[in-house]
This record gives structure tokens, sequence and C-alpha cells, in this order.
């Protein structure tokens, strides 16, 4: 049972002979198993005919082959079942396949409602090789396969098919080997199916050996399959199949120009990018991250560019339930292809890519400590008083003071020296504990200080780099607040509050009496520890806080 189950996953296998079952829209889903019925026929009437259970509607022939060995090289394919959609709107499909949904011819655009279509493909082979499958776009997703999880047919249908014949199909060659090589023991029927999708043709065999010159910075795991006359049929055999129509057309930027490759750079690391060394190793460079992505080294030679650009838009359409983000989903289409591109031709430099200057690696731990700009990385954190900071902002700055901005307070609430923060315990659990600053505490602020403005809760609206230190945005209920953080010296810190036209005053409260810290402001009256700005125009604030007196 299993070996039939494998062979009607990888779309290749278990034969069915089709008997006129109708494929009803309405038709109960306990009804329904995976996959299309797929029919061949050669000749008048009475000659050959098989016909199967496959994942996919796809063909994949030399010129002299057939999909069976009882069918001629002339011969008409169609494809029956019903298309599962899961969201409603336009889509438009890409065959050279006759397509008919809800019994009626489809061409160009086509509005479906969420739910079962019955379809229907056909096909007359010409002479000569053919390689051809069915793809889609919509409003909700870019050009891709059509998934195997959207194809079903009626349960009703029974097993006939005449095994005779005299030359090899692809298929069952294929079938016959991934049986004989176990794929479905460590594999599911999706990735089997549509495993040509994702990796480049010229990785296809070496990732049956496993033997991948590609994945050495990497564990290997899974069986070395020896070289043999078998191994290099099943990839030939594959290599008709259907390839990924997405190509990276335009010439690549010359790998000498760096400010191209700075960009992919930063989109690696963690300042302005989306910190990809959370869960990717890089060349030997190991990430502490428990659920790990792979290796970053040599993966534009492991995948097609098609796949590559389908999962950085939305790797949950590929992968449900994956931990990647998609991180290019908010640009515009033009904005997504330059930033993919990018990154692209970063991973293509292989075993050449520059890791993050930022970056220090060690084998059990990933510590951020700034060069010769300032870092800014989102995190939890775990205050010396034991307050927790689940929204903090922290910089690092060159000269070696780091600070911390409470995104939900809108507060400096730490500055210390020495040091960044330790992202071990961070990336390695999903964000799950706390990132530990590195460095001496210089100033630790109460949650009695800082800055009010009436009985007002302040909310954050965001930041954007200004000389590469974040200017903080936030709102005291009408008036508009935007504080800029730098250390002109390694001893302080100084505060820049730009503060809207309001009818209240602003208030400062300062550290407490005995306090080794002394405060400076600009404008104002200090009454104690508690400044107060009357003044109710637009004002800019500047807060000078230093160790010591």
């Amino acid at each position: 049972m299993k070996h039939q189950y494998l062979l009607s996953i990888l779309g290749l296998g278990i034969p069915l002979g089709f008997c006129g079952t109708a494929f009803a829209a309405d038709e109960p889903a306990s009804e329904r198993a995976v996959g299309l019925i797929a029919t061949y026929t050669d000749g008048p009437v009475g000659g050959g005919k098989v016909s199967r259970v496959v994942m996919l509607p796809e063909l994949g022939l030399a010129a002299n082959e057939s999909p069976h060995p009882a069918i001629s090289q002339s011969f008409t394919a169609s494809y029956e079942g019903i298309l599962m959609v899961a969201v409603a709107g336009s889509y438009e499909f890409d065959s050279a396949f006759k397509l008919s949904l809800d019994a009626k011819p489809v061409t160009g655009e086509i509005a479906l409602d969420a739910g079962p279509h019955p379809l229907r493909l056909s096909y007359d082979r010409p002479a000569g090789a053919v390689r051809m499958g069915l793809s889609w776009k919509s409003e909700h997703f870019i050009k891709e396969p059509v998934p195997p999880t959207a194809f079903w047919h009626n349960k009703a249908a029974k097993a006939e098919e005449n095994p005779s014949g005299s030359h090899p199909a692809p298929s069952f060659r294929i079938r016959q080997t991934m049986v004989s090589m176990k794929c479905a023991s460590c594999h599911d029927g999706n990735f089997l199916a549509t495993m040509h999708h994702k990796f480049a043709p010229e990785a296809l065999l070496t990732h049956m050996r496993h033997a991948n010159p590609m994945k050495w910075y990497g564990a290997m795991t899974g069986p070395l399959f020896p070289e043999s006359k078998t191994l290099s049929q099943l990839a030939e055999d594959l290599q008709k199949l259907p390839l990924p129509e997405r190509r990276r057309d335009e010439a690549a930027p010359d790998h000498s120009k760096s400010l191209h490759l700075r960009k992919g750079l930063q989109m690696v690391g963690t300042k302005s990018g989306f910190a990809c060394i959370a869960c990717h190793d890089i060349k030997h460079h190991r990430t502490a991250a428990e659920s790990k992505g792979p290796n970053l080294s040599f993966i534009t030679q492991r995948v097609s560019y098609d796949w590559f650009v389908r999962w950085m838009t939305n790797p949950q359409r590929l992968k449900p339930g994956v931990a990647m983000p998609p991180f290019f989903i908010a640009q515009s289409p033009e904005q997504r292809k330059q930033s993919i591109n990018v990154l692209w031709d970063y991973l293509s430099q292989e075993d050449k890519m520059a890791l993050p200057d930022e970056l220090i690696v060690d084998p059990k731990q990933f510590v951020l400590k700034p060069a010769a700009t300032p870092l800014v990385n989102r995190a939890y954190i775990s205050l010396p008083d034991g307050r927790d900071l689940l929204r903090a902002i922290c910089v690092g700055l060159p000269n070696g003071v780091s600070y911390c901005f409470d995104a939900e307070t809108c507060q400096l609430v730490y500055v210390w020296t020495g040091g960044y923060l330790d992202m071990a315990p961070h990336w390695k659990n999903q964000s799950g504990y706390p990132t530990p600053p590195v460095g001496k505490a210089l100033f630790l602020q109460s949650t009695k200080e800082g800055l009010r403005i009436g009985n007002h809760t302040p909310l954050f609206r965001g930041y954007e780099l200004v000389g590469e230190i974040p200017r903080f945005e936030f709102a005291y209920g009408d008036t508009l607040v935007r504080l800029r953080i730098d250390a002109p010296t390694a001893d302080g810190i100084q505060q820049t509050f730009t503060i809207a036209e309001r009818a209240e005053p602003v208030r400062f409260g300062g550290p407490p009496e005995g306090s080794d810290i002394s405060i400076a402001a600009s404008v104002g009256k200090w009454t104690g520890k508690q400044l107060t700005v009357s003044e109710t125009s637009e004002v800019e604030l500047i807060i000078n806080i230093k160790k010591g007196k």
C-alpha cells in the first residue's frame, strides 16, 4: 500500500481507468481524493487507452517517447477533476492545454468564486518533444505553477490499465527509481511532485546523489547514492518536465561595483536589513537558531530563480507555517523585483560573499558590535531593575555608547557603554528569551522620569534614520513629538525633542535626589528635579544627561 501511495503522490502512477464519472462541484468533500484523472488515448476508437491519477497535469517527453508503454508517440491527453480555489478573485491561466472550468472554455482572465470548480484539460500531441504544464496568477499571488493542493478528483474512478507495451516511458522510469530509492520515507508527495519547480536543472542530479558539493558548509543528511545509469537517467527524465518559467534575464551588475553588493549585504545583515543571519548560516559561520533555514552559500546554484522569487515574495504560499516572514510583501511589484534581484545577485557570489561587518561570529553566540556606523535593532530586553521591554529599539553608536528606546512608553530607558547586544538567546529561541546588553550600565531611567504632556498616554508612530541614527516619532494626544538621541561624548547622552504646538505645558522628570546623574535642559524651568516648559508654540528641547556631577 505504501508503494501504491508513493506512485500516486509522485503524479506518475496509481493506474486508474476513468469511466466517465461526473465531477460535480457540489459533491461531498469526503468523495474527493487528491490529484486529477489523466487519460491518454491513441489511434481510432478501440485503440490504446490508459488512465491514472496524477498530482499535476504535466507532460515531459522526448520526440520518441510517450506517457505509457501502451500508448504511441501520437496521442491525445486529457485531465479531469476539480480545481479548488482558496480565495475568490480574478485568475489567469497559462498553458498549451485547452482549459475548461465549470464546463466552459477559458481564455484570458476569469473571475472565480472560492471553492471547487470542475476542470478539464486536453492536448493533442504533435510530432517532436513536449514540455508543458499549467500555471496561473491572480491579484493574490504572482505567476506560479498550479500547486498539487489545488487538484482533486472523484473517488469513484476504478483501476483499469493495460500494462503492455514495448518502449519505456519517462514517468515509469521516474516512478520505479523513486520507489527503489525509498524517497517517500523522508519526503512528502508535494515535494516529490514539484521538486523540478524548485531546484535549478543542473542541481537535480547532485541533489539526487546527496553528495552535493553546493552544501558542503552544512551537515549532510540522507543516504549517499553512488553514480549509476539509473540515477543519471532519473535526472535526465526529471529535466524533461516543465522547468521554471521566470528567468533572471537582466544582466547582473558588475560584482566589482560594491554599492549593489552592499545593498544585498545589508539585507542579509541586521542594519537596515532583514537579519537573515538570525536563522541562516553563511559559509562556515553557524547561527545559534534551533529552527534553521538552509546555508545561504551557493543557494543560487541549488534553487531556480523562479522558485526564489516566489519564495521571497510569499514563503507561506510555498510552505504553509514556515517561520520566515514575507519581507517584500508591502513593496510594489517593481520595488519587489528590484529588491529580490539585489538579494539574488549578492547570493550569486557564492563562496565570495562578504559577512555583515557588525557580526562577530562565535560557535556559541552572535555578538553585535558597532564598527564605523551605528547599529539599530528591535529586541526584547530585560533591564537591570527587572523590567522587561517587549518593544525595545536598541541603538549602538561607534563611540561605544549604546541606548534603548521603549516604543511602548516612548521614552529613553537605558544607556550603557563598552559593547552592544548578545543576540544568541533572542535568535536561538525565535524571540522567546530577552537579548542581553553587552557592556557597563551608564544610565537607567525610572518610570517616573522622562517626558510628559498632560495626562496623555504616548502613542508610537515609527522612526526614520537621520544620519544613520533613528529619529523617533510619537504623539501625546494631538501633540506630535520627534526625538533624536545621540551621544556627543562617551560619558553621556543627548536627547533632542521637537515638540509641536499644543495647549498644555511640557514636563520632564529628572533623576531622583542623590543620583550620580547630572541633567541639563536647553529651555524651561527646573523645580527640584522636574522641568516645565510653559511655552505652547513649537519648541526644540535638548536634554543632556551625564554620569557624575
